[in-house]
């Protein structure tokens, strides 16, 4: 029994020996960017390591003949024999098949979707520039689930809109989510439908953990395309036209004129002669009879004019060309 644990420190001691130190820096091979907490496993082992936020790490490794293994979400997981060396520097190449289910959070760092502890929720740029929008906000409408997107104004024309994430959640109405834009804060709308890779959404409160107290009402990170995966120079011209007429108007009775109880009258806006004068009550008068009547700016057919408001519109179109 005593022979049998000499045996056991002894090889104790001799794996402690004969251990060594590896250092090194894990980047990516398309950007050059430090990842942070890349894996680094001995293989066949329990030891293992993460890359720190400059992606530098510092494993000890039994022998000279181990081989690390070094895995990270979206890239490629790389094997590499230690043979003597005390420094190995790793590019990890993007797994463009494993990106799918993967979201940018903060600093950009890309998760596992299911690896997140608060909702967040991935649109692709090629969902958002179907249909070109003036507000790339509205595209998003009707892709995430429990994000209201409200145009400001009904009109053709009308202002941007406003994003609300998870319904109000401040009681002096500031519910605006933090937009950040390949890392910055910015605005959507400064960047290009085509010229989106992806948009993730992080819903509610929960996001203020990545990005503070401005982050309360969610946050909507929009990264850009990159050249990623492209061989030599590669040129895309995308043109787009989208024409916007009127969906409903206002519905006008065509049979009675200006008046009241069936007599003609009608309200001078110039000279004020009526201050009672009342839409509604001022929209019966005598039946149109294309007979000639006094009216605003001289004697005119006593007709209608049903197209009067549907005239006034002319077709929008909006011009979309990204290069």
């Amino acid at each position: 029994m005593r022979k049998i644990l000499l045996i056991i420190i002894g090889l104790i001691l001799w794996q402690f020996s004969s251990a060594k130190t590896i250092t090194g820096k894990v980047i990516a091979s398309d950007t050059f960017e430090e990842l942070i907490g890349v894996s680094i496993m001995v293989k066949g082992t329990t030891i293992g390591t993460v890359t720190s936020v400059m992606g530098e790490y510092s494993i000890e490794v039994p022998g000279e003949n181990d081989v690390l293994v070094f895995s990270f979400i979206g890239f490629t997981t790389q094997e590499v024999a230690v043979i003597g060396r005390k420094v190995i520097d790793v590019q990890l190449v993007p797994d463009i098949k494993l990106l799918e289910g993967v979201v940018v959070t903060a600093l950009g760092i890309k998760r596992s979707e299911k690896a997140l502890g608060y909702a967040v929720q991935n649109v692709k740029g090629d969902d958002v520039a179907q249909v070109k929008e003036p507000d790339i906000m509205n595209a998003l409408s009707g892709k995430v689930s429990g994000v209201n997107i409200i145009q400001s104004s009904g009109a053709i024309g009308g202002g941007g809109s406003r994003v609300v994430i998870r319904g109000e959640t401040s009681l002096a109405g500031n519910n605006d989510p933090l937009y950040i834009i390949n890392g910055i804060v910015g605005n959507p709308n400064d960047i290009a439908p085509d010229d989106i890779e992806s948009i993730s959404v992080l819903k509610g409160p929960a996001a203020a953990a990545l990005y503070g107290a401005k982050a309360g009402g969610g946050v909507v990170i929009i990264t850009s395309k990159s050249g990623e995966g492209t061989d030599g120079i590669e040129v895309g011209v995308n043109s787009s036209v989208t024409f916007q007429t009127p969906l409903v108007l206002p519905e006008y009775q065509n049979k009675y004129g200006m008046g009241l109880n069936g007599e003609y009258s009608y309200y001078n806006g110039a000279t004020g002669d009526d201050p009672y004068f009342d839409d509604v009550r001022y929209n019966w008068g005598p039946a149109f009879d294309e007979e000639l009547r006094s009216q605003f700016n001289g004697e005119k057919a006593w007709v209608a004019y049903p197209d009067n408001v549907k005239d006034f519109y002319e077709v929008g179109h909006i011009m979309v060309n990204n290069a």
